[in-house]
């Protein structure tokens, strides 16, 4: 069932981020994105998402360098997006005027 396996992942990798796993979390976002992109095909809302939320590990673990990179990728792919209530364009856009501070 594919739902309940990205419901799982999802679970997963905030329990790896409670735990301070980090590790296990960011590879766990890839195989989300490689797993996403094989069952969906080229899906930009998806990809966006899994850029967003890795950079907050790369935050969380200190890395604002690579968290800023990754948070501008999201945003970029966002922007390409049509403006709705999944759009986090504007709270990336946020996220990397606070983390460049």
């Amino acid at each position: 069932n594919r739902d309940m396996k990205e419901v799982l992942m999802v679970n997963l990798i905030s329990e790896y981020l409670q735990a301070g796993q980090f590790d296990n979390a960011q590879q766990l976002y890839d195989n989300t994105l490689e797993y996403a992109t094989a069952e969906y095909g080229e899906n930009p809302q998806m990809t966006a998402m899994v850029y967003f939320e890795k950079a907050h590990i790369y935050e969380q673990t200190g890395d604002l360098e690579n968290a800023i990179r990754m948070m501008q990728k999201s945003a970029a792919v966002f922007e390409q997006l049509p403006k709705n209530n999944f759009n986090r364009y504007e709270d990336a856009m946020e996220f990397i005027r606070m983390w460049g501070e």
